[in-house]
């Protein structure tokens, strides 16, 4: 019985976990292009674009653990 509500667990989670899943990704893929822009005008980021890229993370973060 224990395997069973598992399992009946992670599959209430796995909606969100997929929802944070493609989340990530988004993340993931525009760092990357403002990471190849800024390489482009051969500069470091700004300290608001740390702190925006910071914010999202901690977002998902809160997103993961809820």
């Amino acid at each position: 019985m224990p395997a069973f509500i598992y399992a009946t667990q992670l599959l209430g989670m796995l909606p969100s976990l997929l929802a944070a899943g493609k989340n990530v990704v988004d993340l993931v893929e525009h760092g990357n292009a403002a990471l190849k822009a800024m390489t482009d005008e051969k500069r470091d980021p700004t300290p608001a674009e740390w702190d925006a890229l910071n914010t999202k993370i901690r977002e998902l973060q809160a997103e993961l653990h809820s």
